[in-house]
């Protein structure tokens, strides 16, 4: 039986192929640490990939996330959410060439990868 987990993400549903996967990880972490030496104090981009058919089936690039355990409940407007983050998670789309088909905005996920 595949592990599964349940998580809000503040982020961008982005449009990426299976095998790219490894290159955006490596992409996304340049512009972490770019960010980083250039005193950026905003949280770092994230990819969260949600499985279901396969581990890739949707993927996520967050700002913020917080993992949903078993028996809890969170309220989405008690999510974290800086004004900010919108350009900053639309800037790193557009600087990393990728379709946004849904956001930004909180996602909750169920993933069963």
């Amino acid at each position: 039986m595949p592990a599964h987990s349940v998580f809000a993400v503040y982020g961008v549903r982005i449009e990426a192929a299976p095998d790219a996967r490894e290159a955006l990880e490596h992409a996304v972490e340049a512009l972490n640490i770019s960010a980083r030496e250039a005193g950026n104090v905003d949280p770092p981009l994230g990819l969260f990939a949600v499985g279901g058919e396969s581990e890739w089936d949707h993927v996520l690039l967050g700002v913020a996330h917080q993992s949903l355990g078993i028996g809890s409940c969170t309220a989405l407007p008690a999510f974290p959410a800086d004004p900010r983050w919108d350009s900053i998670l639309r800037s790193a789309a557009e600087r990393l060439g990728l379709q946004v088909p849904s956001g930004p905005c909180g996602f909750i996920a169920h993933d069963l990868s």
